[in-house]
């Protein structure tokens, strides 16, 4: 693996032997943190012929028209295309019918060592194509075939672009004296929407999160038997509801719990049994809500876990004293693996898009903490320096969600030690 940048990110290319005609199958890796990503896969074979040789020794090309190539960046920018200093290498461009040309160039202080062909170089010589395009909006490289690299080292190029069957187009690289330094069989891109990569709203692209939603009960509630413990099981055909205790340390009572749930699953009545553990005030289903019961929210997390090993073998029903015998043996009858009473109400927990969901800025932000002593202290502000230009070397990452520990949660709630306190 090769480490790229300074946050340890590496990148691994997965090259398989050669089938019968010598070509080679790869893959190309990410590693962020300990998790590898598939990013991109091809084939590698050996070609030795150069097509488009020597067509572009003839400099600028015969018979073409000069394209417009002033303030192209200022427009692509515009567009939603933010190209940095190192990318901008586009230095003139023509058409001659259905073949559009380009000369691009590195800037200065960018050298190609330890490159085939620089990115930044390889990148600027699609840019022709948004000197030329016709209201196509944007779009991006999608499918690469037919790759070749013939020469290494070069700083500037002459590039040929042409149609290629059935959406894409092939390039023709070569250096300053016409010899070739790539060719790219098809290129094919695809339409992106634009201000849904820069600009998500909180309809399209906030995250989930659990909401209680209330459902309805069974008009058959289901059978079921009250325990005091696994010894009075009186038929396994039926669910068994336990009753977690209360104002017990929450170590004892997930010991007890786990216990009881080795033994359930040991029992050999088979798999058809279903264990519900009742809690009382040990979950909040809306905000606001307290949580009066520690202990069994402890066991709650605990049985979760069970129900993801041993899915159908384990229930979960917190209550608020509202509820009855026939309520209760109608939210039985759901099969939902976690439930909670509330008002005489039965809900589930479900995935659903906060309707207050974060609305972010318009212009480029940072997060700070504008308020202490909760986390909704934590806000957009505006950020100026997003939006300087980027310089060679630098690049813009938008973020779209990012977790945090601890620390970020005592900073928030003005509690870190030593911190200095947002009025």
């Amino acid at each position: 693996p090769v480490v790229i940048g300074d946050e340890g990110i590496r990148v691994q290319v997965l090259v398989s032997p050669p089938d019968d005609s010598g070509r080679r199958a790869f893959t190309v890796h990410f590693e962020v943190g300990d998790t590898w990503t598939r990013h991109a896969s091809g084939v590698l074979g050996d070609d030795v012929s150069v097509p488009g040789a020597g067509e572009l020794t003839v400099w600028p090309p015969e018979g073409a028209a000069v394209l417009p190539t002033d303030g192209l960046y200022e427009r692509l920018s515009a567009s939603g295309y933010g190209y940095g200093e190192a990318f901008r290498g586009l230095r003139a461009a023509w058409r001659r019918g259905d073949e559009v040309f380009a000369e691009v160039a590195l800037p200065d202080g960018v050298e190609p060592q330890g490159f085939g062909i620089h990115p930044a170089l390889l990148d600027a010589a699609l840019h022709v194509n948004a000197a030329d395009a016709d209201g196509q909006g944007q779009m991006l490289p999608f499918v690469w075939s037919g790759v070749s690299l013939h020469a290494v080292g070069a700083t500037t190029l002459r590039v040929r672009v042409t149609s290629a069957e059935p959406e894409g187009v092939s390039l023709e690289i070569a250096d300053t004296q016409g010899a070739p330094v790539a060719t790219v069989g098809a290129l094919v891109s695809r339409p992106v929407d634009a201000q849904a990569l820069t600009s998500p709203k909180a309809d399209t692209d906030s995250l989930y999160r659990v909401e209680w939603a209330p459902i309805s009960t069974s008009e058959a509630p289901a059978t079921h038997a009250w325990i005091d413990e696994l010894a009075s099981l009186v038929d396994t055909e039926v669910p068994h509801v336990l009753m977690s205790p209360s104002g017990t340390a929450p170590a004892t009572v997930t010991n007890d719990v786990l216990a009881t749930l080795q033994t359930w699953l040991a029992d050999n009545r088979g798999d058809s049994s279903v264990l519900v553990l009742v809690t009382r005030g040990a979950v909040a289903t809306e905000a606001g809500e307290t949580v009066t019961d520690l202990a069994g929210a402890a066991a709650r997390g605990l049985v979760r876990s069970a129900q993801v090993e041993h899915p159908g073998r384990f229930m979960l029903l917190d209550l608020d004293g509202s509820e009855t015998e026939d309520l209760v043996a109608g939210a039985l009858a759901t099969g939902e693996p976690e439930l909670a009473v509330r008002g005489g109400q039965v809900s589930a927990p479900r995935l659903a898009r906060p309707a207050d969901a974060l609305v972010l800025p318009d212009e480029p932000w940072r997060l700070e903490v504008t308020a202490s002593g909760t986390v909704d202290g934590i806000n957009p502000v505006p950020n100026p320096q997003a939006a300087v230009s980027l310089g060679v070397g630098e690049v813009r990452v938008g973020v779209r969600a990012a977790g945090v520990n601890f620390r970020d949660v005592l900073i928030s709630l003005g509690m870190y030690p030593g911190q200095a306190l947002v009025g």
